[in-house]
């Protein structure tokens, strides 16, 4: 399919710089400062949000701009023309379609993993134990659609079960679904692991049998315009950095699965 790319993504571009530039000059800071637009999935939101401010930290000539939400979404706004430069996925089956559209430079490589858990609200008022609570229907609960990597992932969990889940919501995200299920709205929902490091105080977490829980790999790419040959040296850099020992440090805190 033939998209106008290149005028949507030098309009996006031009819009977002240019308010970036008027806020920037605001503060006094120089108007050479590089902006690097890193589109990552929700279930990276921690994670992601420590290793930008890190890597901003020890390079404060240039400007992180974090833009989270469900991976299928993300590849959509890329398509249609938003202006990004990394894009951390949680599934590679997301990428194929920006790999055949040429956004995509170099093959894209896997800087994580993840695996499944169930979250209940904090005293587990449903007394979910295990994946097979899913077929009560008396419960609300909830699983992430499954256009998106946390949906598949849990569909293939159930299947692997041999379990028919009866879900009353499907999220676009999986921090939309812990979300619902932190304020009580779900007795239950399937997320991943990552997600329940760090303490929600509102949520517990049950664990899913390794029999049939499922490992998700986590691909970083980087993004080109339609005009552009190659990322620039701070884009590179970033994503060097997620790959290296220190950012991989970070991930591992924050629940993730190491590469290998």
């Amino acid at each position: 399919m033939n998209r106008p790319r290149a005028d949507l993504r030098r309009r996006w571009k031009a819009l977002l710089v240019a308010g970036l530039l008027f806020v920037v000059t605001g503060c006094g800071a120089s108007e050479e400062e590089e902006v690097v637009f890193v589109f990552a999935a929700s279930s990276l939101t921690d994670a992601f949000s420590e290793l930008v401010e890190t890597y901003q930290r020890d390079h404060p000539d240039i400007s992180l701009e974090l833009n989270l939400g469900g991976s299928t979404s993300l590849r959509e706004q890329i398509l249609d023309g938003a202006d990004a430069d990394v894009f951390a996925a949680a599934s590679f089956e997301v990428l194929h379609e920006l790999e055949a559209d040429g956004l995509v430079y170099e093959s894209p490589q896997m800087f994580a993993r993840n695996s499944l858990a169930i979250a209940v609200p904090s005293g587990n008022p449903g007394s979910i134990r295990s994946l097979a609570d899913f077929e009560r229907s008396e419960l609300e609960l909830g699983m992430c659609a499954q256009i998106v990597p946390c949906g598949e992932a849990a569909a293939a969990a159930f299947e692997i079960a041999n379990l028919v889940p009866v879900p009353d919501t499907h999220e676009p995200s999986v921090r939309a679904l812990l979300s619902k299920v932190a304020d009580g709205e779900l007795d239950g929902g399937v997320v991943y692991e990552s997600d329940l490091v760090g303490g929600l105080a509102s949520v517990e977490r049950i664990p899913i049998d390794e029999s049939v829980n499922t490992v998700r790999a986590y691909p970083i790419v980087m993004i080109l315009g339609s005009s552009e040959s190659e990322p620039s040296v701070n884009t590179i850099g970033f994503v060097s950095y997620v790959l290296s020992a220190e950012g991989q440090a970070v991930l591992a805190r924050h629940g993730f699965l190491p590469v290998s």
